[in-house]
């Protein structure tokens, strides 16, 4: 006969290990017998559901784990029976017909199930079935009361390094319940106390460089081949063995945006995880003898799971179908953990009163258990840095608030050169094991990353590698964002500029002032005029093919990746010659006075990005330019109209390339221009005020930006987030808008004075500017 024994997904994979060979044992979840019982689905139905319902990959999943719920008849459950049907047709729904005649020569096992659910009642309704009975431990369980988190994890620790020094080995430990909030911390005092943990924040593999190789090929098999090539390191063979096994299961899509959406989404699950030392444990496990469960953060409202009635079928629909409701799951959870607790031999239970933004409660579940209350033992023997962190927040409560801790004695008189109240405002850099993890995800570098690195490392750090600001959108920037996609579908054959603007507002709902919706109203018109004199610039060039908005990811050393987005690039396919433009919402900044200290380069960037960038390879640079499309209300001048001096404004500001038969294919009307702002000819060749390079002086501004970007490679590399603002004679570049100063504190000897330069003396041409 055979052995079905039904149980978790977590104990499933326990026994699987422990199984006899010479046993017939069949392991299988509840969600499992489900499938064999009714049907299953595979991504080719989650594919068609996405296509013909034209919805989301997660709306996709929501249909097909409901599918098996028909009975009623309300506007969901309908909706889920015209997907059945459809599916169904499409043969697109595996049954195992042989399932029945299997179960009926099977013993039908329980192992670690006690309580069921009312679907699981269901689906074993006609099937005979026993339960494993596990040993119920009759005794108190130990709870510790924390006052805060950091409290409850140092005693966690305390009580971990005690069973290890009592030779249980770290893999038989078990933690459960975890946010991210207790893994960060787990993460920071197990290593005061050298404890080795698999419990770190997972690391998703979505955004790593051979994701996105393969992600750009054109098809999964090319992918494929694509970062086979690129493999170096082991972590990196993983990641290729995991796409492998992930990629069989596409071959049979059509190669279209649907399968590249849900090919992304499932890549995005795929989370590398250290496989040594302490564990994340669950409450669907069942613990051996030899293991030892710690449950935290056992606070209301967090344990017992709490569920509402938000699921895509409510209450009153799941009544119908016979499935659980949000009262029957709370107390199905709470029944788990109850089962959990009693059938566990070493397990210990803990709360905090408080973090640093919230208070909690014990939870009311306490008063069924058994408790046996314990104090939290400060142990002052296990942790040199422990101890020394204590005493630091000892001397901060008896200094500030007057509370003498009894324990403050004892521990000044073993630690009494801790430098407690003393300060310094140097960056004292991370540890090289936070380096090495940092460097392990990828690291995206833009025009604004590097500017920030070079006008102050520190302020990069901050910034771009904590990423402890907030974004908050404002007026301007919101203008800014609907000026940049209206004229990025502004020259479209079909362009309809009203059908694009209620289209923006109704996309990027924001909830404006009566004064903010007054000058809305005004930018609106002036949107108008710009987009009527660029046409009438167009009418003046050659250049006939234009991207918009064009995203270039240049794949530099390591995990490193340089991008951009371009606003526009004009270019003349037939003479391989282009032009970049880039709309300014803002200050116009042509200034290139810092490009050595790699400040304020965004069009040097952006013409190190078309270098780059293989779509454009061997196209010449004409020109590089900053459009400045919001322009103040022009002043009366008599010698010039209102519309001529907007004009005016509205002429591409930047640098052209030294060659008047380039230049005309780019603006016919360059001998005094109607596009290039300065740009003009005169007997003895270019007006003063024409700002021209030469081929060898572009080259020379992109190796200038190329070897910047490198040298800023190296230093994040090295950690290297000195508190650097760099300053001239006239300006602070460093500290101006930036929003750090409560945090780094710099003096007047951190400040790196550099001077301005000009450009010709930079690239050592003769540069008419």
């Amino acid at each position: 006969m055979n052995n079905l024994i039904i149980t978790t997904n977590e104990l499933k994979n326990k026994l699987i290990k422990q199984n006899n060979k010479l046993e017939n044992n069949k392991y299988i979840t509840f969600k499992e017998l489900k499938e064999n019982i009714y049907f299953k689905y595979d991504i080719e139905a989650l594919y068609e559901v996405m296509k013909k319902e034209n919805v989301s990959y997660e709306m996709g999943n929501i249909y097909l784990t409901n599918l098996y719920y028909l009975e009623g008849n309300t506007k969901k459950i309908n909706k889920l029976k015209e997907i059945h049907t459809y599916l169904n047709e499409a043969k697109l729904l595996k049954y195992n017909p042989l399932f029945k005649n299997y179960i009926k020569k099977s013993k039908v096992t329980l192992h670690g199930i006690e309580y069921l659910t009312k679907e699981e009642e269901k689906l074993l309704k006609n099937i005979p079935y026993e339960k494993v009975k596990l040993p119920t431990y009759n005794k108190k369980v130990d709870l510790y009361i924390a006052n805060t988190i950091e409290e409850e994890i140092i005693a966690l620790a305390t009580n971990i390094v005690k069973l290890i020094k009592n030779n249980v080995k770290e893999e038989k430990i078990y933690i459960i319940n975890l946010n991210d909030e207790y893994k960060m911390l787990i993460e920071k005092i197990f290593s005061w106390y050298n404890i080795n943990t698999s419990i770190t924040i997972a690391k998703q593999i979505s955004s790593t460089k051979l994701i996105r190789l393969f992600l750009n090929e054109d098809t999964i098999t090319d992918g494929i081949n694509k970062i086979k090539e690129e493999i170096k390191t082991i972590e990196e063979q993983e990641i290729y063995e995991k796409i492998i096994q992930i990629s069989k299961n596409y071959i049979t899509l059509p190669n279209d945006e649907i399968t590249k959406q849900i090919l992304t989404e499932e890549l995005n699950k795929i989370t590398i995880k250290n496989e040594y030392g302490v564990k994340e444990g669950t409450i669907d496990n069942i613990y051996n003898e030899d293991e030892y469960v710690f449950i935290i953060g056992f606070n209301e409202g967090i344990l017992p799971k709490i569920y509402k009635d938000e699921d895509y079928l409510n209450d009153l629909e799941k009544q119908g179908v016979g499935i659980n409701t949000t009262t029957d799951n709370n107390i199905y959870e709470k029944n788990k953990l109850i089962y959990l607790i009693n059938h566990t031999k070493n397990i210990t239970l803990s709360y905090k009163n408080k973090t640093t933004k919230e208070t909690f409660f014990p939870s009311s579940l306490l008063e069924e258990l058994n408790i046996n209350y314990k104090e939290i033992d400060n142990d002052y023997t296990i942790s040199n840095l422990s101890n020394k962190i204590k005493l630091a927040t000892m001397l901060d409560e008896q200094y500030k608030y007057n509370i003498t801790n009894k324990d403050l004695k004892i521990l000044y008189s073993t630690y009494p050169n801790i430098n407690y109240d003393t300060y310094t405002n140097k960056f004292s850099g991370i540890s090289q094991n936070n380096i090495n993890k940092l460097l392990t995800n990828n690291i995206t570098l833009s025009y604004s990353t590097i500017n920030n690195f070079n006008k102050c490392s520190f302020r990069y750090y901050l910034e771009n590698i904590l990423k402890i600001s907030e974004y908050e959108e404002t007026f301007m920037t919101y203008i800014g964002k609907m000026y940049h996609y209206i004229l990025s579908l502004s020259f479209n054959n079909n362009f309809n500029f009203e059908t694009s603007y209620n289209n923006f507002i109704k996309e990027n709902k924001k909830s404006l002032t009566n004064k903010e919706k007054y000058f809305l109203f005004k930018l609106k018109k002036e949107l108008k005029f710009i987009i009527e004199e660029i046409k009438k610039q167009n009418t003046l060039t050659t250049f006939n093919e234009t991207l918009y908005e064009e995203e270039i990811k240049v794949l530099l050393e390591d995990n490193f990746i340089f991008k951009g987005i371009i606003d526009k690039i004009m270019y003349n396919e037939k003479e391989k010659i282009l032009s970049i433009i880039d709309y300014k919402t803002g200050t116009t900044n042509l200034d290139l006075s810092y490009l050595n200290y790699g400040i304020d380069i965004q069009l040097p960037i952006y013409l190190y990005l078309i270098e780059k960038y293989d779509k454009l390879k061997n196209y010449k640079i004409v020109g590089f330019y900053l459009q400045r499309i919001i322009n103040k209300v022009p002043l009366y001048n008599e010698k010039k109209s209102y519309i001529k001096q907007k004009q005016e404004d509205l002429k591409l500001q930047g640098y052209t390339l030294a060659s008047p038969e380039l230049i005309k294919k780019f603006d016919s009307s360059y001998e005094n221009s109607e596009i290039i702002k300065s740009m003009k000819m005169t007997n003895n060749g270019f007006g003063n005020y024409s700002k021209v390079l030469n081929d060898y002086e572009i080259t020379k501004i992109i190796e200038i930006v190329d070897e910047n970007i490198k040298t800023n490679i190296t230093k994040i590399k090295n950690g290297e987030f000195t508190i650097d603002p760099k300053k001239t004679y006239q300006a602070n570049l460093g500290c101006e808008h930036c929003e750090y100063e409560s945090i780094c504190y710099h003096t007047e000897k951190d400040f790196i004075n550099i001077e301005k330069a000009k450009l010709e003396d930079v690239l050592g041409g003769n540069i008419n500017a």
